[in-house]
Formats: structure tokens, C-alpha cells, sequence
């Protein structure tokens, strides 16, 4: 079990900040396209519910939850039946074509102090205090975290890594999301950080701790919808300011704007020149986006092999009666398989997430599978890493490998792809 240690001063410093929860992204961004990606279970829990428990482990008191408008009573029924916490948590709705730069403006009136932000389909058993602590002693404008991708447990990209220059002070010297890119990296710079890590194969897992001052510059520079991601657009956008011609005016304005005092006796000596700072925070944590069906059966597999990391307590056991059959997987309420009369018409369930109230029958085979609740399949069918969404039936003697059934449906017998 990973327990987080902080000082008293760390602890206060997170307690100054304010939790936003990006948890939108219905549709085909979706593994699920009927609901937001927050409320995609992993391991019976709600990915929704997994960023509270470590919102709350991590010492942060205050969370807004952003929604599309159709979700924000699923939400708040999931946070009414199922979460019970001593932080403050509120639900605010945007409109659904609102990308990440314009949400933030959307929460402007709502915001008053730093804030971390967290893209709602993240698991991860970072400490979220870490980069709070950063960004508070180092007196930064926005605070990156950054995963290699070579430290393992990682998925696939699905699109080109951002291009990242890293000094040895931890500032965000060069970050580029563009994947046709030439960079140029200027003399003046090379001479300021004559120790440069370049890097592309690090991944942003979309968690940034900002000053509250962003929240002015991005309406700022928004007048014309210029600006309107925060990746792509608002970090390489102050990542090039640090070192360009207004780096000494914006930096002033931000000394003006600061939300509350910050004490001297621990906070890092800033020259007025670098006021507005870009820091990078690399982190050999898991840090994975549930951004597809491939990555969300891996996230599956991550979080059985380290349950406690994840959920403060042991994998439950397998009941009784299963435990010839089921093996490193997680089983649900109310399981039902086939009972059968000789061990060759047994099934078999490896390394899979099986929900609620689901019936399998004999001789079935379900490796590295997601079986959400009420799910149904029948005999002899062989399912290897396919996502199956709530209420949907397999029908007998169905293979299926690397699919991904969403809404309710019913397979006719022998269909599926191998």
C-alpha cells in the first residue's frame, strides 16, 4: 500500500489549492459512449471515484467536477450513493463542444486560488501533493507532469509525443506538440541552460498545477479563440513566453496578482526576469488515460496486479466456488457460472474484470476481458481482451478477440471475429 508522507507545511500548501476534474469526453473518445469517460468502471469503481480517494489521500480539500449537461445528475447520483468524504465537492456543467482552455474560462467566477487540473479518464497512484509542493516553492506559473514512456507499465501512444526540453532546474525550456516539427532552440537559451534534456518520449498525462493568474492570460490571449486547449496550446504558449519579449511585464503582472503572500523563508529566491515559470515534473508513477478500449484493458490488467496502490485495501477474494476457474481477476456481486459435470466443460476467467450480476455459462474461455454488469454469455464462447459494455449478450460458441461491444446487443451463435 503506497502511503503518502507530507510535512505540515506541504499539507497546508495542498490545502490552498482547488481540485478541477475535466470528467467529460462522451462519445468516441469513450470506451463507453453512453456515459462520461469519468464514470467507466475499473475494477467495479468509477474512474470518478478512484480520482476522489486520491484527491482525498493526497490532502486536498476542494474539487470541481466538470460535465457535458446530459451527465451532471448521473454524476451527482453516483457522488450521493457512493462517495462519502470530508472534502467539498461540486458539479458544475459546460457545454459539451467546450474544449479544455475554454472550460477553465467557463470556471473562471468559480476559482480563486491555485488549482491542479486532471483530465477525468486518468488512473494513476500519483501523489498529487508532489506537484503542488513544486509549483508552491518554486513560485511557478504552471507546473507540468510528465511520464516517460520507457519506464514501463506504459500504453502505446495512440498519437506523436510532445517534443520537451527540460533544464537542470526543472524548467520547461521547449515544448512542442506538433508533429510535423522542426525545433529551434535559440543560442541565447543554449547559453542560459547549457544543460538541456531533450526528450521526446515523454507524455503528458494532462495534470498541471497553474497560478491563479493563467486564468487572466488565457482570457487574455482567447479574445479570437486562439488558445482554446491547454496542451496544445496554452502551455507552449507560456512555455515561449518565459523568454520572449514581454517575459519581464507578464512577469510583474503576476507578482501583482498573486493570490495570497508567499513566504520567504521557504520559497525559492526568484530574479524578476523569471517570474513567470514553466516547471516539468517527471514521475516514474503509472499514469495511464483510459483514451481506447486497448488502454482501458490495460489499465484493467494494472490496477488487479497493484489493488492496494490503487484502493487502500487486498484484491477481494474469489469466492469458494470459483477459485479453480477464476485466476487474478476481479469478480463482481452476484456471479453465475454454469455449473457442469465434468472438469473439461469448466470455463476459465484469467486477469479479467467481471461486473455485477453476470452469467457465463460452460466451457468458456475470457482472458484479459471487461464484462461490465448484467452481462450474459453463453456456452462455449472463447473471449480474449474485448471490452463488453453493460446488458449485452453473447450468444454460444462466439470467439472474439480484441472487440468492443458498447451498447446493448445480442451476437448471434458462432459470430464474432478471431
Amino acid at each position: 500500500i503506497h502511503f503518502f508522507y507530507r510535512n505540515t507545511d506541504a499539507f497546508a500548501c495542498a490545502m490552498d489549492f482547488v481540485v478541477v476534474i475535466l470528467s467529460g469526453g462522451i462519445g468516441v473518445r469513450s470506451v463507453a459512449p453512453d456515459r462520461p469517460k469519468g464514470l467507466l468502471p475499473i475494477c467495479g469503481m468509477p474512474i470518478l471515484i478512484h480520482q476522489l480517494n486520491l484527491v482525498e489521500r493526497s490532502g486536498f480539500r476542494d474539487v470541481i467536477i466538470v460535465t457535458e449537461p446530459d451527465s451532471k445528475g448521473a454524476i451527482e447520483t453516483l457522488l450521493a450513493n457512493t462517495f462519502e468524504s470530508r472534502i467539498h465537492v461540486s458539479v458544475e456543467e459546460v457545454d459539451m463542444h467546450c474544449e479544455t482552455g475554454e472550460i477553465l474560462l467557463e470556471l473562471r467566477s468559480k476559482i480563486h486560488t491555485d488549482f491542479i487540473v486532471i483530465s477525468g479518464d486518468l488512473m494513476t497512484d500519483f501523489n498529487l501533493a508532489e506537484i503542488a509542493d513544486l509549483h508552491r516553492t518554486q513560485d511557478a506559473t504552471v507546473t507540468v507532469l510528465l511520464k516517460d514512456t520507457r519506464d514501463g507499465n506504459v500504453a502505446k501512444p495512440s498519437e506523436p509525443l510532445p517534443c520537451v526540453g527540460i533544464s537542470e532546474d526543472s524548467r520547461l525550456v521547449v515544448y512542442s506538440t506538433e508533429s510535423d516539427r522542426q525545433i529551434r532552440v535559440p543560442v541565447s537559451l543554449l547559453e542560459r541552460f547549457p544543460s538541456l534534456l531533450m526528450s521526446t518520449t515523454c507524455t503528458a498525462p494532462h495534470v498541471y498545477a497553474m497560478s491563479h493568474w493563467v486564468l487572466g492570460f488565457l482570457a487574455e490571449r482567447n479574445k479570437d479563440r486562439n488558445m482554446v486547449a491547454i496542451e496544445d496550446q496554452l502551455i507552449p504558449a507560456l512555455v515561449d513566453a518565459q523568454f520572449g519579449s514581454e517575459a519581464e511585464e507578464l512577469g510583474a503582472r503576476i507578482e501583482e496578482h498573486k493570490w495570497r503572500p508567499v513566504d520567504p523563508t521557504w520559497i525559492a529566491a526568484i530574479p524578476p526576469r523569471d517570474k513567470l515559470r514553466v516547471l516539468a515534473l517527471r514521475t516514474p508513477c503509472y499514469c495511464e488515460r483510459a483514451t481506447s478500449a486497448a488502454v482501458y484493458l490495460a489499465i484493467q490488467k494494472h490496477v488487479i496486479c497493484n489493488y492496494p496502490a490503487f484502493c487502500g485495501k487486498p484484491l477481494p477474494p474469489v469466492p469458494q466456488e470459483w477459485r479453480s476457474q477464476v485466476r487474478d481477476s476481479w469478480i463482481g456481486e452476484e456471479l453465475r457460472i454454469k455449473e457442469v459435470a465434468t472438469p473439461q466443460e469448466r470455463t476459465s476467467i484469467k486477469q479479467s474484470v467481471i461486473g455485477r450480476c453476470c452469467n457465463i455459462g460452460k466451457r468458456c474461455k475470457i482472458i484479459g476481458c471487461v464484462l461490465m454488469d448484467h452481462v450474459t454469455v453463453d456456452d462455449g464462447c472463447t473471449l480474449t481482451r474485448t471490452v463488453i459494455c453493460d446488458n449485452n449478450f453473447v450468444n454460444a460458441n462466439t470467439a472474439m478477440t480484441d472487440e468492443h461491444m458498447d451498447t446493448a446487443f445480442r451476437l448471434a451463435e458462432g459470430s464474432g471475429q478471431s
